[in-house]
């Protein structure tokens, strides 16, 4: 039974203060109360979108009576890059506003940087060019004072906040700094000055210092104020919907699903198991438990009335709001840190097709433009070696480098690893080793076979403990190692279930299972194993430390460097290496009856060199590759 569209949950909240920066130790939840009156909003809305197509045609179209200095001062903006900040004051003028775009002008609003370049306008002075732009040192003097990228020009951001309608000069609203941009450079300190005093100007500043107050629960709204009742209801409203909120983050955290079966209609909280019919969700269940425990909650949740806030579309918007403070979170850090880097990589979907997820430099760059990234402070690149990424003229690398030359393109080093690793495997015994054990995990990967295994485990009298094959990374290729460990630990169990598995009646399964284990039961994989679980177990530690979040540049020189050392010991002392690996084969085969035997030789041999001895060990193709 379908529930009924529930009121948007705004409303039920009715709370008028508006958005700020959370604290990193505030929590969640407490704040989604403010964040939920306005979720539908992107962080760029396509008003505040202006290509590089668009600027340029706004200075062709422009009147032959606008001067020249203006067309070449928004010129230089237009092809120095393609974007601009999603929070420019430009983009908040000529129009009305609501609470959460002047909370954005209050907290979020755009400020240049100390090194940025300000548009140069050139005036004429007794016949001699003088060149002037906006000051950085402005901005510190005047606080109200800010600078617009997009509109080269500067305003004053509480009055394009706060400003009304009819009071500026006969009851006009007011032009320079609040409608239109102010860049008269010679006449600078002057208009500052005059704004300064200006009647309106000081209303604004007023409701700004109010605003914030409230913003921050110093102050309440002035309705809250007046009307008791309703400053009751609100606290109530977020007591009742705190709950709800701390389920879903719980759901969220656990990476746990939140919807069931059926999970619409009323809650009840009071259900025996026999009352159950569907399976209603974890989030549904985990408020059901919340509520007994908590009676207001009960109470509402078990009321007449359709506003439960507990809806599909209730969900969203609180997933969505955590989404925003989250993100909100992670672009301050970055913006802070002043230096960042982006990496790229393309993914698999589930029919192991590889989509590319960021394939496109414009794609990148409008990403991060959109989120309120600062992509001057962009450091570095990190793709994988395709053409398409790494290119070195038409590489997305390339394209972001022409307007960002400070971002350095460095292959991954993981990735590079992970290819010297998959080229070594390209070696004929070892691709057919990782080939067989791939074939055995898949074929105890059916739960008939895999209970088979499972008992040959449990009923093993050595102390084992891994429980089940593991499958052979796709992309990752030193993970393997953990692969090929595992399938060497189970080993006896996994001949032990092949050969319990090929006196089925199945014929195909038995066939399957009796090629399997005769495929085992060779010396040459029996050797191959072993040299794979060597040399991978080398190369383990720095592919995982590459890995970290935490990754510090010179513990992964260091590391680098001692793998490498390690592995040209390998090379020096190849024979007596070898040696220990050849006498863990011999009694590992000796186990089930294997003898590794001298290879047959040849008239004309094409991958190895006829060697006349009698030693087993010296004539075996996997001493001369490894």
């Amino acid at each position: 039974m379908a529930q009924k569209k529930q009121t948007s949950i705004s409303y039920f909240m009715k709370i008028s203060n508006c958005r700020s920066q959370p604290d990193s130790k505030q929590d969640i939840s407490s704040c989604i109360t403010s964040e939920l009156e306005d979720t539908s909003r992107s962080l760029s809305s396509p008003s505040k979108k202006r290509t590089h197509s668009s600027m340029i045609s706004s200075i062709k179209n422009t009147d032959d009576s606008t001067p020249i200095s203006d067309l070449v001062s928004k010129s230089i903006v237009a092809d120095s890059t393609n974007f601009m900040n999603v929070y420019d004051i430009g983009f908040y003028i000529n129009r009305t506003l609501s609470q959460n775009e002047i909370s954005d002008i209050m907290n979020n609003l755009w400020v240049p940087d100390i090194n940025y370049k300000f548009p140069i306008k050139m005036y004429m002075k007794k016949n001699k060019q003088v060149n002037l732009k906006f000051q950085y040192s402005w901005l510190l003097k005047y606080p109200w004072l800010c600078y617009s990228e997009k509109e080269c020009g500067a305003f004053c951001k509480f009055c394009v906040a706060f400003v009304k309608s009819g009071v500026g000069y006969n009851s006009k609203k007011p032009n320079s700094f609040v409608v239109t941009k102010f860049d008269n450079w010679r006449k600078a300190l002057e208009g500052f000055q005059n704004h300064s005093e200006t009647n309106y100007h000081k209303t604004c500043l007023s409701d700004s210092e109010h605003f914030l107050k409230v913003q921050k629960n110093i102050n309440e709204d002035i309705s809250v104020k007046l009307d008791s009742s309703r400053k009751n209801q609100i606290m109530k409203n977020r007591e009742l919907l705190t709950p709800i909120i701390e389920a879903i983050i719980l759901c969220g955290r656990q990476n746990i699903a939140i919807r069931g079966h059926r999970d619409s209609g009323k809650l009840m909280i009071d259900q025996t198991d026999d009352e159950y019919e569907n399976n209603e969700g974890n989030f549904r269940e985990i408020l059901r438990y919340r509520a007994r425990g908590d009676e207001q909650l009960k109470l509402f949740l078990e009321s007449n009335g359709h506003l439960k806030y507990t809806s599909a579309t209730i969900q969203n918007e609180i997933i969505e709001s955590c989404n925003q403070i989250l993100l909100k979170r992670i672009v301050s850090r970055v913006n802070s840190a002043q230096c960042f880097s982006i990496l790229a990589d393309e993914t698999a979907d589930i029919a192991n097709i590889e989509q590319v997820a960021l394939c496109l430099a414009s794609l990148i760059l409008e990403n991060l433009h959109n989120f309120g990234i600062e992509t001057k402070y962009m450091r570095g690149q990190g793709y994988d070696g395709a053409a398409a990424m790494s290119g070195e003229f038409n590489g997305v690398q390339a394209i972001i480098r022409k307007t960002h030359p400070l971002a350095l393109y460095v292959h991954c080093s993981a990735h590079v690893l992970n290819l010297a690793v998959s080229n070594s495997c390209k070696v004929q015994e070892i691709r057919n080793c990782l080939g067989t054990i791939s074939k055995a995990r898949d074929f105890f990967n059916f739960p008939k076979r895999k209970d088979v295994l499972k008992t040959q485990i449990e009923n093993s009298d050595e102390k084992i403990s891994k429980k089940s094959l593991k499958r052979l990374c796709a992309t990752r290729w030193i993970e393997r190692y953990h692969a090929v460990n595992d399938f060497e630990e189970l080993f006896e169990q996994v001949i032990e279930s092949l050969n319990f598995i090929s006196e089925w009646k199945d014929v195909e399964t038995s066939s399957h299972a009796s090629n399997l284990c005769s495929a085992i039961l060779e010396g040459g994989f029996i050797i191959s194993m072993l040299i794979v679980a060597k040399c991978f177990s080398v190369g383990l530690p720095l592919s995982k430390h590459l890995q970290r979040v935490n990754i510090d540049l010179g513990e992964a020189i260091q590391l680098a460097e001692d793998t490498i050392k390690e592995l040209e010991d390998f090379r020096k002392n190849a024979d007596s290496i070898f040696q220990d690996i050849f006498e863990n084969a011999v009694s590992l085969g000796n186990k089930f009856g294997v003898t590794i035997c001298i290879p047959r030789t040849t008239k004309r041999q094409a991958n190895r060199v006829n060697v006349e001895t009698d030693s087993i060990e010296f004539d075996l193709p996997a001493i001369k590759l490894f």
